[in-house]
């Protein structure tokens, strides 16, 4: 009976659900938006293929240093960094005037992403009772799926209206906003604190999600495929004019 009266819905919460949730529709904004971008550079196929790639790379390297980063800084902190670096690199974009400093940015913002959505998982499992753990992971996750799914019609429209200035410094803004929602996290205080020795140790490969991995590996690449170039193949099409 007790975990019916665990308050769920605290504003905590509420921050880390909205703050991650801003976080992946400005992700998603740049999917379908950034890859003409680089053809207004002058690269082609392949540097948007590039581009997309080396972002999920820098992503994916900074996670297992996530654990031991943990043991230094607070959780809190390290998602602060990472949101500050999606925003500055968000604005960045449009002042790169090269396919080499584009390249820089992205690298950047990849760890920024790395970074931000390791801790927000956390967090939110931090900030949710116990008892309702699975429920609010499961809002948790509904408002991040909310945001990915807006956010590629949200950005087109966005480079429609505003042009890449207005895409790349409206996304920046929407970040800060996340930033400053996260300052406001309340962190439940722990009863006992982990060991180090078990904290700083780094596992790059577990094998008991070895095969779920593959799968979203799999789905990734069909998914991140198609929103990087359906943009590209609509103009090509005629489909619409951008």
């Amino acid at each position: 009976m007790v975990q019916l009266h665990q308050k769920m819905w605290s504003m905590s919460f509420i921050f880390v659900l909205v703050s991650n949730a801003l976080v992946f529709m400005i992700f998603e904004m740049l999917m379908p938006t950034l890859p003409l971008y680089v053809t207004a550079l002058g690269g082609g196929a392949s540097q948007v293929g590039l581009v997309t790639g080396i972002f999920m790379l820098s992503a994916i390297i900074v996670r297992p240093f996530a654990g031991f980063l943990v043991t230094k800084f607070e959780k809190k902190q390290l998602l602060i960094t990472g949101i500050l670096l999606m925003a500055l690199s968000t604005g960045a974009y449009y002042f790169a005037n090269h396919f080499v400093t584009l390249l820089v940015i992205r690298l950047f913002h990849g760890a920024g992403f790395g970074l931000a959505t390791t801790y927000f998982a956390t967090l939110a499992a931090e900030v949710i009772p116990k008892e309702r753990r699975g429920e609010g992971i499961g809002y948790f996750g509904v408002g991040e799926t909310v945001a990915i799914s807006v956010g590629p019609m949200i950005g087109i429209m966005a480079k429609e209206l505003y042009g890449f200035q207005g895409l790349f410094f409206g996304g920046m803004a929407v970040l800060f906003l996340a930033v400053l929602m996260a300052v406001f996290i309340q962190r439940v205080p722990k009863e006992k604190k982990l060991d180090q020795q078990m904290i700083v140790k780094v596992k790059l490969l577990e094998k008991r999600v070895l095969f779920p991995s593959l799968l979203i590996f799999l789905i990734g690449i069909a998914a991140g495929g198609v929103m990087s170039y359906f943009t590209l193949y609509a103009i090509e099409k005629r489909i619409l004019h951008m």
